[in-house]
């Protein structure tokens, strides 16, 4: 049931116009270029931390000599960087995904294909996430490489002859991962639930602030919630762990509201009864 809500003539149409428009845009092509430039310094470095957390060799020598912390600085502003860029370009890909249709006159057209409010939101969100998957999976290097390093700095504190412990830096970096693609599907259904409002695009900045709000307010549960379990070498995973399902919770409902307002106007079609020959 669920693969045939997202996979459907929707999210095919939605998909195959996206990637056209990413294709064809001059402006995306210079995007790239510019954003490979910065980004590679930061990809080195996150793969350097990853290397050292693994092995437990010492990198300290080798980092000094190519910057020390300046690589730090640099993986963490381009952390957020990306992930800001990312956001936006989520957002506003699902955005016109469905002010394209209204704007163009076209819901009807979905009305005469039979879908439903349900398939067509699932439809066009999962071609957004589908058509950014290049994108998400950069912040999730980058935020790897930021793990890695947070391991290595962390373990060096308390021993600095230790290494880090690889069962929880596999589940970390796993948690992470997770974490990079529940909220790429958070993000494109916030951006759906822009147009859907009515409220045209003067409500963009409402739906990003609310979307940096329950960012923060997670980050801040899970953190919480690991001071408050039994003290442990697994409350802070136990804790992340709840926190990304809380955030998988939040996506799941959030697509049920887009569902209902695109029932609002009126993107399911109203039920006629055959007349009994």
């Amino acid at each position: 049931m669920a693969l045939y809500l997202i996979d459907n003539p929707v999210m095919r149409a939605e998909l195959k116009h996206q990637q056209h428009v990413m294709t064809t845009s001059r402006s995306g092509r210079v995007w790239i270029a510019l954003a490979m430039l910065l980004l590679i310094p930061a990809f080195l470095s996150s793969a350097l931390f990853l290397f050292g957390a693994l092995t437990a060799i010492d990198i300290s020598g080798f980092v000094g000599n190519i910057g020390g912390y300046n690589l730090v600085i640099h993986l963490i502003i381009m952390n957020v960087a990306l992930y800001a860029v990312v956001t936006l370009i989520t957002m506003g890909l699902a955005s016109n995904s469905i002010g394209r249709e209204q704007t163009g006159h076209t819901w009807e057209s979905l009305l005469l294909t039979t879908m439903d409010a349900r398939q067509i939101i699932w439809g066009k969100w999962w071609a957004t996430v589908r058509s950014l998957w290049g994108d998400h999976i950069m912040v999730g290097l980058l935020r790897i490489g930021l793990v890695a390093w947070t391991a290595i700095e962390w373990t060096r504190a308390i021993n600095p002859a230790d290494r880090p412990n690889l069962i929880f830096l596999l589940l970390t970096i796993g948690i992470v991962t997770l974490y990079t693609l529940v909220d790429a599907g958070f993000s494109a259904v916030l951006g759906l639930l822009t147009p859907l409002s009515g409220f045209g695009n003067s409500i963009f900045m409402l739906v990003l602030g609310a979307r940096i709000g329950i960012t923060i307010g997670i980050l801040l549960l899970v953190n919480w919630i690991g001071s408050i379990l039994p003290a442990s070498d697994w409350q802070y995973i136990l804790a992340a762990l709840i926190g990304l399902m809380i955030l998988a919770l939040v996506t799941v409902g959030a697509l049920r509201f887009a569902e209902i307002v695109a029932v609002w106007g009126h993107a399911t079609p109203t039920k006629v009864s055959q007349p009994v020959s």
